[in-house]
């Protein structure tokens, strides 16, 4: 290389890398963050951003503290306090090392406000399955069967949103929010109540008969999910719980019902049914980024 060359390298300016905090969020955006109405992919942005941001960050916490969350997060404040003074002090000892588990903390977090509901689906299953097996009263089989669909929908209804969840201003404010957690407790709903369900029909009807009710369950449950994108999931499971027990007066006396609603022809068009929610809840899933609204 020459040494006219070399010095025209020399004075070439140098390729810096951006500097991750040249970016600042922009005021609407901050506003928006802290009363949890931003969209999810620009939450998970403006966290990274917050991390090495002190100035962004207390610009958040301004806005966060004259939100409209700013009297939730005043007693969480409180609450958390005096929980803290409450617990005694064990000395200046090193507390011992806890490996955290994600998923469990994420199943025992989703489904700690739940036990109330559980309770109540296993005084129905027994009390079902005591009216069959040893009252031995007429009808008790079909019409556990044509209620177990509903189970489902009523336990997401009754674990998700601002109604249900004890947590749910803090939950509202993290990128996790929305149709994931949604997701995840449903999952859990659909854990604790289908081995239930499936075991005392199994005793009531056979072991044929046992999931006749699993097919429109699940359908009711995604339809469950589509509708309250738009309506929130107390409206939508009351909504769905409407529209199946008139299907299931509709069609006559309760075995008439079961025959017609839970035959094999019936769990085609369930199954149908189910795979276009689920595509329709694909589709629809950007609307649960605003958690309020549920």
């Amino acid at each position: 290389m020459t040494s006219s060359a070399r010095g025209r390298l020399r004075r070439l300016p140098l390729i810096r890398r951006p500097d991750p905090a040249a970016w600042h969020v922009p005021d609407a955006v901050a506003a928006a963050y802290a009363d949890g109405t931003v969209r999810e992919t620009t939450a998970w942005s403006v966290d990274k951003h917050l991390e090495q941001c002190a100035a962004c960050a207390a610009r958040v916490s301004a806005w966060a503290r004259a939100g409209t969350r700013a009297a939730t997060l005043a007693k969480v404040r409180q609450e958390v306090l005096a929980q803290v003074a409450r617990t005694p002090v064990r000395g200046a000892a090193t507390p011992p090392v806890v490996r955290s588990r994600p998923w469990l903390t994420a199943l025992r977090s989703a489904y700690a406000p739940r036990a109330p509901w559980l309770a109540s689906v296993l005084l129905a299953v027994a009390a079902a399955v005591a009216l069959t097996r040893f009252v031995a009263v007429p009808g008790a089989s079909p019409w556990l069967l044509l209620l177990a669909p509903l189970v489902p929908p009523t336990g997401v209804a009754f674990a998700y949103g601002r109604h249900a969840d004890p947590v749910y201003e803090l939950a509202a404010s993290t990128p996790s929010g929305g149709l994931r957690l949604l997701l995840v407790r449903t999952g859990v709903v659909l854990a604790a109540c289908v081995p239930l369900l499936t075991a005392a029909g199994g005793l009531l009807a056979g072991a044929g008969a046992a999931v006749a009710w699993l097919l429109p369950g699940l359908t009711l449950t995604a339809a469950t999910l589509v509708l309250g994108s738009w309506t929130g999931c107390h409206r939508a499971a009351a909504i769905v719980a409407t529209g199946w027990v008139t299907a299931v007066v509709l069609c006559g006396p309760p075995a008439t019902a079961r025959d017609l609603l839970l035959s094999g022809a019936a769990q085609q068009a369930w199954a149908a049914a189910g795979a276009s929610c689920v595509l329709l809840l694909a589709l629809r899933r950007t609307a649960f980024d605003h958690m309020e609204r549920l």
